[in-house]
């Protein structure tokens, strides 16, 4: 086994937190056995900031970063966050010259959400498919109009990049890059750990059909989509759909 590859993630004023600590979470908890039958690191997860002063997340949370970005050790892969302060140009343009020079010797480089304007902004990711938050992806293709924006999909990979839509996503994702480098029992064991109810493939839509289902119908429907998924193996009668959702056979049918 060789050392730990090592992951860096951008840290800024007003940044998105679940970026951050979905992909820091995973890949920091991911370990493959060793010969000798103990368990060894996949990845050590550096906090990268503009400077090393705290900053306050989105969500009030203070990170404090481990490196300035001058001081960035060399990385495996390169992690761009979201998170409205990334829309601060002054930001941006750090981030977007950093990256610019940062890229051609990491093998991976990754933006998360939002965190697609800052790499974008390199011109680094001209002509390639990339994937944002379903929100903003109007947004990105006007401003950005020679990228190839796919507004549906969890994450896509596009020769060394990466993009993914954000938020509970980047777990999948997380995921994903693990099998990717490890193999997928290693990913999947750490899904079970985490308690994770399907491992989730990039092309999956971002708005899934449980719960379009869940959004759309009464209460007495809501949770019978994600039960359904839960207990492949039971018995999916009608007769027994319309004993879990608590209403006669007709009734059910109707609806």
């Amino acid at each position: 086994m060789t050392r730990p590859k090592i992951v860096g993630i951008i840290v800024f004023r007003q940044m998105s937190l679940v970026d951050l600590t979905g992909p820091a979470e995973l890949l920091s908890r991911a370990n493959v056995p060793t010969a000798h039958g103990h368990d060894c690191r996949c990845y050590q997860v550096v906090a990268v900031g503009v400077s090393v002063e705290p900053c306050v997340t989105e969500s009030g949370i203070v990170i404090k970063p481990q490196v300035d970005m001058q001081h960035a050790p060399q990385l495996d892969t390169l992690i761009v966050p979201g998170g409205t302060g990334i829309h601060n140009p002054k930001l941006n343009k750090e981030i977007a010259g950093w990256l610019n020079c940062r890229t051609p010797e990491t093998r991976r480089v990754v933006a998360i959400g939002t965190g697609i304007y800052a790499l974008a902004a390199t011109g680094l990711l001209d002509g390639r498919q990339i994937v944002t938050h379903w929100r903003f992806a109007k947004d990105v293709a006007s401003r950005f109009p020679k990228l190839r924006v796919n507004p549906s999909s969890l994450f896509v990979r596009d020769g060394p990049f990466y993009t993914c839509a954000g938020g509970i996503s980047a777990a999948d994702f997380s995921l994903a890059l693990i099998e990717e480098d490890y193999g997928r029992q290693t990913a999947l064991a750490l899904a079970r750990e985490l308690v994770v109810q399907a491992k989730r493939s990039g092309g999956q839509e971002q708005y899934s059909e449980s719960l379009q289902f869940q959004v759309e119908w009464s209460d007495c429907f809501a949770d019978l989509a994600a039960w359904i998924l839960s207990h492949l193996g039971h018995d999916l009668s009608v007769h027994s759909l319309a004993e879990r959702a608590g209403m006669p056979r007709r009734t059910f049918t109707r609806l």
